[in-house]
């Protein structure tokens, strides 16, 4: 039938209100599951979005367990913690890495 058992954590800018997000969505099979907000916003950033409201969460698929974290999120040892202690066994961080030492860093953040 051409339909895939799959999840896929995507990035996009986000309007809530009168406010704009950098977020990410997980969504499945059945459609859309969680949002989250970033946390920590880089540089200029703040310029147009907000930071995030939403606690960092865990989320239960079929085969594994679900964190979300987004770019520079990772610089910041404690939210991969937070996920790993709440029992993420894949954090998925969509990124816009753009420094040249950001991509090292990220891999040194997964370990």
């Amino acid at each position: 039938n051409g339909k895939r058992n799959m999840h896929i954590v995507a990035g996009l800018p986000e309007k809530s209100g009168e406010l704009f997000f950098n977020s990410a969505v997980l969504v499945g099979p059945q459609g859309f599951i969680a949002l989250y907000r970033k946390t920590h916003l880089f540089n200029e950033e703040k310029l147009w979005f907000s930071r995030g409201d939403i606690p960092f969460q865990v989320h239960s698929l079929p085969k594994a367990r679900i964190g979300i974290m987004i770019c520079f999120d990772w610089f910041f040892p404690e939210v991969a913690r937070i996920l790993s202690l709440s029992g993420a066994q894949i954090i998925c961080p969509p990124s816009n890495l753009i420094l040249p030492y950001c991509q090292k860093g990220l891999l040194g953040a997964s370990v």
